[in-house]
């Protein structure tokens, strides 16, 4: 899909609503708290939320949803957080 400046146009808003997407991402990854929510492209047509999720052990996941019913369509490790010294 291009823009009429001829660039990408940006992804539609998934039919989920931004709140409801934080609460299925956050309850993908046991104890997790969303740290960023964005849309994104859904593979086909469509757009699809994905979420940072940060878990408990301090393990980012980037979890992405349908954008439709929010159903979790990948939860993939990210990038441990920054280690604390005490």
């Amino acid at each position: 899909m291009t823009s009429p400046t001829g660039g990408l146009a940006p992804a539609p808003l998934p039919a989920l609503p931004a709140a409801q997407a934080v609460d299925k991402a956050a309850g993908a990854v046991s104890g997790g708290k969303v740290e960023s929510l964005l849309v994104v492209t859904q593979q086909g047509d469509g757009s699809a939320w994905q979420a940072v999720v940060l878990g408990p052990d301090g393990v980012r996941h980037a979890v992405t949803l349908a954008g439709t019913d929010g159903t979790a369509t990948s939860n993939t490790v990210a990038v441990r957080g920054p280690e604390t010294t005490r």
